[in-house]
């Protein structure tokens, strides 16, 4: 299974750093929040955003960018904070979308799925995420939380 690991539309929030790159490139700690991704996950990671970062992104990581969906696939937010209480969420691999404050942080979607999830823009928007949660359920009590703001990720750097 590929993990697709996802732009929403609080990405601008985190401008000017990401204006020319793909949110998950953001660095935490020692490493970006993409090679964090790449240590806690089995599955091939694959970017999904905004068009316009598609030839930086694929120059930058050497992968597909915006896949085309054929199977079931793992969404994971690209602003996760890929911490232990996300490792512990995504090894318990829930059936229903996984939320932080009404924003997807991880779903196991079908390609059907995917295709209403992801709009033409590239970004996950939050009326798309209240009907995927409305169709797969939501996870209660799991600790797993996004990077709101820049200050945070400066922050939680220490």
């Amino acid at each position: 299974m590929r993990a697709v690991v996802f732009e929403d539309d609080l990405c601008e929030r985190f401008a000017p750093l990401t204006l020319t790159r793909h949110v998950s490139q953001l660095v935490w700690g020692t490493r970006t929040i993409w090679q964090s991704l790449q240590r806690l996950t089995k599955e091939e990671l694959v970017p999904s955003g905004r068009n316009y970062l598609a030839d930086v992104t694929r120059e930058r990581l050497h992968v597909e960018y915006n896949p085309e969906v054929e199977e079931e696939v793992l969404l994971v937010n690209g602003r996760v904070r890929p911490d232990v209480q996300f490792e512990r969420v995504l090894r318990s691999e829930p059936k229903s979308a996984v939320l932080f404050k009404d924003r997807l942080v991880m779903a196991r979607v079908t390609k059907q799925q995917f295709a209403t999830v992801v709009g033409e823009t590239g970004l996950v928007t939050p009326r798309a995420v209240a009907r995927l949660a409305k169709e797969l359920g939501t996870s209660e009590g799991h600790e797993a939380t996004l990077f709101e703001n820049i200050w945070e990720i400066v922050q939680s750097n220490g």
